[in-house]
């Protein structure tokens, strides 16, 4: 019977073992993944965010700035981007925007189509020269079009009022970079 007890207490504590040892391995793969997970993250985020033309989710953005107000805007280049524009958007932060950006200095037509909140909207030739400011436009002037006095080759959107708030002038010139 002694060696039976003595055999049963040898099985246990090779099952306490093999479990501490599992635990330990299964602590040391949560500790893998974390790690591989937080450096995926960090590589992912230096390769995406430039100071200039970042990406998320393949969106480039860019930073424009006028005096001392700086707006971060999403980037609208491809046909597809300018046509959804800020559709389906709830709001924007203050310091948010969209820039359009096009082939050829033209007039192009804009709309509040699926628009959630009003906009002003900003037109700028080659040189990132305002041409014409159009103000306050609201959700409900769709399916009626604007478009700008004189040709633009950049339009930038930003939320209603803030052309009046930081005194936007036809004259102005935008600071920005596109990649």
């Amino acid at each position: 019977m002694g060696r039976f007890n003595q055999a049963n207490a040898n099985c246990k504590q090779r099952d306490n073992l093999r479990q501490k040892t599992m635990k330990n391995k299964l602590f040391y793969l949560l500790i893998l993944i974390i790690a591989t997970a937080s450096l995926w993250l960090i590589v992912d985020e230096r390769i995406n965010n430039k100071s200039d033309g970042r990406s998320v989710d393949n969106q480039q953005f860019t930073s424009l700035k006028l005096g001392n107000q700086t707006f971060l805007a999403e980037i609208a280049k491809t046909e597809k981007e300018r046509e959804r524009g800020l559709s389906g958007k709830n709001s924007l932060p203050e310091d948010f925007g969209m820039l359009f950006v096009f082939n050829k200095p033209d007039k192009y037509l804009f709309w509040m189509k699926e628009m959630n909140f009003p906009i002003d909207i900003i037109w700028l030739n080659e040189n990132k020269k305002i041409v014409d400011i159009t103000t306050n436009l609201a959700t409900s002037t769709y399916p009626n079009t604007v478009t700008s006095q004189t040709s633009a080759l950049y339009v930038f959107e930003i939320n209603a009022g803030l052309a009046d708030k930081y005194n936007f002038k036809i004259g102005d010139s935008l600071d920005f970079k596109i990649n």
